[in-house]
């Protein structure tokens, strides 16, 4: 029987199936957690959630970068944006501050 271009034998189809629908229901906790952790570091506590944000979204990367179609990329991936962002931000920001003080901008 055919199942994804390959032709298997009754009990592998359902070996094969089995292991498809396991993996569509499956989500990474971490993943989730990392997108969480940036939505909420969004609007307050940023200094202790975004940086998590940012570790358990690169770490649900690396554990995952061998599966294409891994369905929680795309938090991942957000999460690693948006923290990313705010690092940028606050870096723009502490230097504008202090180019300021040291007199730089006149």
């Amino acid at each position: 029987m055919p199942l994804q271009g390959q032709w298997l034998c009754g009990g592998c189809k359902r070996l094969n199936l089995r292991d498809l629908e396991r993996r569509a229901v499956v989500h990474d906790r971490g993943a989730h957690n990392a997108f969480l952790y940036a939505v909420i570091g969004s609007l307050f506590l940023q200094f202790i959630f975004q940086p998590l944000a940012l570790i358990m979204g690169i770490r649900a990367l690396r554990r995952h970068q061998s599966e294409r179609g891994w369905p929680d990329r795309w938090k991942a991936l957000t999460a690693i944006v948006i923290s990313s962002l705010w690092f940028l931000a606050l870096l723009i920001l502490a230097v504008g501050t202090l180019s300021v003080e040291w007199g730089l901008w006149r």
